[in-house]
């Protein structure tokens, strides 16, 4: 050891000794660990060695470490010690000395030789709100102390420059001359504020702080988007530069009071265009300046910046990019594993020990693989990935592909070795939003080998969970296979793992290869879950699955054809659930779960196209929604219908084929499709796919087509016009004039319910009604839109409306159950707008009593529901639960409360729904029940006699009708119990009760982070308060009371939650005074939305239209209630 380094390690002893001293009290002991540099496959990186420690076994049992990270990258280790004797604490110190002296020259703390990992990154703002004529401050400094800035200049949106130089501002070509309206803030602490005394709209847009630090160190710049307005729309990346290929390192340190992340990036760049400015996105991330090369070198690097709004990280260079040139761009950062479940964030189990285990994973789609590593983060660009994943030996790492080199030592010294890699194949190329790293300690269940293909399938999960996942381990692969037949290419990767992740914001998501779930997505007991649940999960491994085709093979361009993903992939999963599940009627309930609720929210103003052009990240989030995966399946399913499956299928195939592993957009879709429509003569030769579907995905809302049938003359006249919800609202501008090609398809009954292609189109250019033959005798009953293939509603003459509930009470198996769900749903919403009375509507349930199918039944009690609903606080509600209890009686004696042996698959669901309402009507016979059931449970404890299908009802139930000591029992159970169904199904039971302090202190658990009710369950527990009379104004009155705390506990920068938590209120309101609260709510509130904005919108819609209805119809429906109950 030379005589330099003795001096710096003498030095760094006695710091060391003064930390350890410091300590003392706290009884910890302290160990030293650096970060190396470390080359893996020519990616530069890093790493930590933490020294052992030789404690004794007591010692070690007993002692919990916390790794806490230093500016310089240094760690300091503490163990802290319950019982540390003093002989302990000195041979520890002796220890921790020398092996502090024994660290080899090639293990050099950074902070002794060496630079220091700094970011001299800026941190800027400006006032708000924006308006013209007032006052604007812009201020930025330096996040750190590393450097003092020299100089400060401000650019404005006009490219004027502002030089400030202490409390003077002037242009900087100008510097004796100072500037009118343009002042300098000497005293708020920022090194550079000026303040603009009267805001003109020219200066609305980019103002840019640029910071000069001094000779020898890259300047910094920060850009702010002064606007106006709440989000900016010009997001997009410049496309000069394009990635052909990643080597992403990253280590995250799972470890509580740490929960970082230490990543190293090499990125492969053509240059597409000539650029000076090299911008790619970083949000929530370091970057060490100094690690921050193009091709090795960091001589043509003039300075750095960030772009707040557009989540930019800019690098300045001296000399352009030559277009058509190849470049490498490398840096090191560091990242924060955070718990807010986007990005690369942690989430937390709890072991049958009692103990809390940690794990890293990722949520990228759509924005926030920038938040784990810096890249280009859009859909079409993209490129290969090489993935290296650090961790502790004792866990495993899971990434899109195959592990290629497993455990390998991060600098060959297995002496103080700590962390490992586990270097992965280079992927495929695919996007950003779809890569997926995972670091933990799961274990996995491995599926049979399929015949038909040689992929890995596995299936992950905590370890005491890993007998819950045999069920998705059989479908998986199974509709894996089949949609393998379904698209005509095989899957393109070696392995597909799918994985039930414990904190997870959305149901699932289709990472290639590495698909993540909620843990009731894919873990599922047959003990303690619902048949119901098989279902679901039947659902939601087939989309993903789907996706895999359909989204990654192939990929939109950009966010505007997010439903090209979504809407295909809902599309598809009723396909695949259907193929592992036929007895479910699956494909029968796709107007149940996606026609019908799609309908609601279109047939509201506030809704949007299908295709709608986004920009902003919480635009694009605001996408993800009903219209992008319901409505978008919806039209898919009209197009695959009147063109035939067949075809449609082979077209699919064909778009596949021919753009994967690329992007493509909605107009690459529509040529394929309409080429082999022509091909098989499905398609008129003037017609395309996209000046159809082009009305259906390019305005929002859809029709109503009303018919009129002359059975004498063998005609059926129809036109269209737009179904709206409210009168008051005006229809906003559309290209298309809400008019829509319809193709129009129709049967009689007892007539062909199986050919669902159009016979007939009206068209947009129609002027008013057209005309059509039809083949019909004079007594027939019309059945327009078979099987409810097409998205829109058909409203009969009298006549027709007359013939066919007519036929439903003669023979209702003459008109197939879509069909009588489809009639049930259509004259109910349109005598909601007045285009059908409330009579006519009603009479179609009258068949009602003789109906023993799923499908229609839950039509039916759908829009019943929305009746209770408004009527729940007036005093026709009273006649209107007597009169759906009578409704009920016949089909709940007929199924009985227990299940039967016989019972198929939609006689046991249709059974929970009767059970359910009638539960919830305060039938005595289904209380009494319930109640015994509950009780049973009570007394056995450990053992739970309810048949899993009816926990949601018996627990609910008896919530309702007992007390404290009821909820108290469920309250224990979930607590105690780690299944994610049954915690689920706890959750929504407890707000059951009546109770006021107990809903208000079940609602205040929500933001109570040791409740163990976790982030992603919030929305359940608020739901099922606020459904309850008593629940929904206590729910109001907690959200106004607690807003601020409501989203900083569920962020509302990256997740919609607490717009849902406001939604469950609003959407109900239907009294002038409640909606003119919700408005002042949102008013106020506005600025502090973020992606809650979207659900708050909707809900106040939702409560215009509801005040509109109890003017309009409350009236006529208490007048026909007491009719039919004083009748019977």
């Amino acid at each position: 050891m030379n005589h330099c380094n003795f001096v710096a390690y003498a030095l760094f002893v006695i710091r060391l000794f003064y930390a350890i001293l410091q300590s003392w009290r706290q009884d910890a002991c302290v160990t030293f660990s650096t970060l190396m540099p470390l080359h893996v496959d020519d990616v530069k990186t890093t790493q930590t060695s933490v020294l052992k420690n030789d404690l004794p076994p007591k010692h070690q049992r007993e002692s919990t470490r916390n790794i806490i990270k230093t500016p310089g990258s240094i760690y300091l280790v503490f163990l802290r010690f319950q019982d540390t004797n003093m002989i302990t604490k000195l041979s520890h110190l002796f220890l921790v000395t020398l092996l502090s002296i024994h660290v080899g020259s090639n293990r050099i703390p950074r902070d002794v030789e060496g630079p220091k990992r700094v970011s001299n990154r800026i941190k800027s703002g400006y006032s708000s709100p924006v308006q013209v004529y007032e006052k604007l401050d812009l201020w930025c400094s330096l996040e750190t102390s590393e450097a003092t800035p020299e100089s400060c200049t401000w650019t404005s949106p006009d490219g004027t420059v502002y030089k400030v130089d202490g409390d003077k501002v002037s242009q900087d070509n100008h510097v004796d001359e100072v500037v009118d309206g343009i002042l300098a803030n000497v005293t708020s602490g920022e090194f550079c504020h000026i303040q603009v005394s009267s805001l003109k709209s020219e200066q609305i847009g980019d103002w840019t702080c640029h910071l000069d630090l001094g000779t020898g160190v890259k300047y910094q710049r920060s850009t702010l988007t002064v606007t106006d307005k709440l989000r900016i729309s010009d997001v997009r990346l410049p496309g000069d530069l394009k990635p052909t290929t990643y080597k992403v390192a990253l280590i995250p340190f799972i470890i509580p009071d740490n929960f970082t992340i230490d990543g190293h990036v090499d990125i492969n760049l053509d240059v597409v265009e000539e650029t000076a400015v090299v911008k790619i996105h970083a949000k929530d991330l370091t970057i060490y300046e100094e690690s921050v090369e193009i091709d090795g070198k960091t001589s043509n690097i003039l300075g750095f910046g960030n772009d707040h709004a557009r989540e930019f990280f800019l690098i300045y260079l001296s000399s352009p990019l030559p277009k058509g040139s190849t470049v490498r761009l490398s840096m090191d950062f560091l990242g924060s594993l955070s718990n807010k479940l986007v990005g690369f964030y942690r989430s937390k189990y709890i072991s049958p020990e009692g103990e809390d285990r940690y794990i890293a994973t990722t949520q990228f789609e759509a924005t926030d693989a920038r938040r784990a590593f810096p890249c280009f983060d859009e859909p079409a660009m993209k490129a290969k990935f090489r993935v290296l994943l650090g961790r502790v030996p004792s866990m495993v790492s899971l990434s899109n592909m195959p592990i290629e080199k497993e455990a390998q030592p991060m600098d060959g010294n297995a002496t103080h070795q700590e962390y490992v890699w586990d270097i992965y194949q280079e992927s495929v190329v695919m996007s950003t939003y779809l890569l997926a790293f995972i670091v933990s300690d799961f274990k996995y269940r491995q599926s049979d080998p399929h015949p038909q293909n040689d992929v890995q399938f596995r299936i992950w999960s905590r370890e005491s969970a890993v007998n819950r996942t045999e069920y998705a381990s059989q479908v998986g692969p199974e509709i894996l296979a089949y949609f393998e037949d379904f698209f005509g290419l095989k899957f393109p990767l070696p392995k597909q793992d799918m994985i039930a992740i414990p904190d997870f914001s959305g149901g699932a998501m289709e990472n290639w290869g590495l698909i993540t779930y909620r843990e009731r997505g894919l873990l599922y007991d047959s003990n303690v879950s619902s048949d119901r649940h098989k279902l679901y999960i039947d659902n939601i491994v087939a989309h993903e699955l789907a996706h895999q085709w359909f989204g990654n093979l192939v990929t939109m361009k950009w966010w505007t054809d997010l439903w090209l993903n979504e809407g295909f992939a809902t599309y598809a999963q009723y396909i695949g659930s259907h193929h592992v599940n036929p007895e479910a009627g699956i494909k029968d309930k796709f107007v149940l779960t996606s026609t019908h609720p799609s309908f609601k929210l279109d047939a509201l103003e506030t809704s949007h196209p299908i295709s709608v052009e986004v920009g902003h990240p919480d635009d694009i989030g605001d996408t993800f929604d009903t219209i992008s995966y319901r409505k978008g399946a919806s039209v898919i399913r009209m197009m695959a219908n009147f063109i035939g499956v067949d075809t449609f299928n082979k077209a699919i195939s064909n778009y596949l084929k021919k753009y994967q592993f690329s992007n493509a957009e909605k107009d690459d879709l529509w040529q394929e499709i309409t080429e082999t429509a022509h091909a098989d003569e499905h398609l008129a030769a003037n017609q395309t796919i996209k000046e159809i579907m082009d009305t259906w995905t390019l305005q929002k809302g859809f029709p109503v087509m009303s018919v009129s049938v002359d059975l004498v003359k063998g005609q059926m006249t129809c036109n269209q016009s737009r179904y709206l919800a409210s009168k008051a609202e005006q229809s906003s501008r559309s290209i298309y004039g809400y008019k829509w090609w319809i193709p129009v398809s129709y049967t009689k009954a007892g007539g062909d319910f199986v050919n669902t292609r159009s016979k007939f189109w009206l068209k947009p250019m129609d002027n008013g009604s057209v005309t059509f033959d039809i083949e019909a005798a004079e007594s027939d009953a019309i059945i327009v839109n078979v099987r409810q293939t097409g998205f829109y509603r058909v409203n009969y003459d009298s006549d027709n409306w007359k013939r066919i509930s007519e036929a439903l009470e003669s023979d209702l198996e003459s008109i197939h159950r879509v069909n009588r769900a489809q009639i049930l749903n259509d004259a109910f919403n349109l005598a909601k707008v007045g285009l059908l009375s409330y009579e006519d509507a009603l009479i179609q349930t009258q068949y009602l009593s003789k109906e023993k199918d799923l499908i229609p039944w839950s039509a039916a009690l759908s829009e019943f529901s929305f009746i209770g609903r408004m009527l729940k606080r007036e005093k026709a509600h009273a006649d209107f639960e007597e009169f759906l209890q009578r409704s009920l009686t016949p089909i709940y004696s007929d199924l009985g409360f227990s299940a039967r042996d016989t019972d198929t698959v939609l006689e046991a669901e249709l059974r929970v729904k009767v059970v359910g309402r009638m539960c919830g009507l305060d039938n005595a016979d289904c209380i009494n029940r319930a109640s015994d059931l509950f009780q049973e449970w009570m007394k056995n404890g450990n053992v739970n006699p309810i048949d899993p299908d009816f926990k949601s009802v018996v627990y609910c139930s008896a919530l309702r009708h007992g007390d404290a000591t009821h909820w108290n029992f469920l309250w224990d159970q979930f607590k105690s119990s780690d299944d994610n169904f049954e915690m689920s199904t706890i959750l929504s039971a407890l707000g059951c009760s009546k109770d006021e302090e107990i809903l208000q202190k079940y609602l205040d658990l929500t933001l109570d982070k040791s409740s163990g009710i976790r982030k992603q369950d919030g929305s359940r527990v608020v739901g099922s308060v606020a459904r309850t009379v008593v629940g929904k104004d206590l729910v109001w009155k907690w959200i106004k009371n607690n807003w601020d705390q409501i989203t900083t506990v569920y962020d509302v920068s990256s997740h919609s939650t607490a717009g849902g938590f406001v939604s469950y209120c609003v959407s109900s309101f239907n009294k002038p005074e409640r909606l003119a609260e919700a408005v002042q709510f949102y008013e106020t509130k506005l600025t502090t939305l973020g992606a809650a904005k979207k659900k708050i919108e909707i809900a106040i819609q939702k409560a215009k239209v509801n005040v509109e209805w109890m003017e309009q119809h409350y009236q006529v429906i208490a007048n026909w209630l007491k009719e039919q109950v004083s009748s019977q």
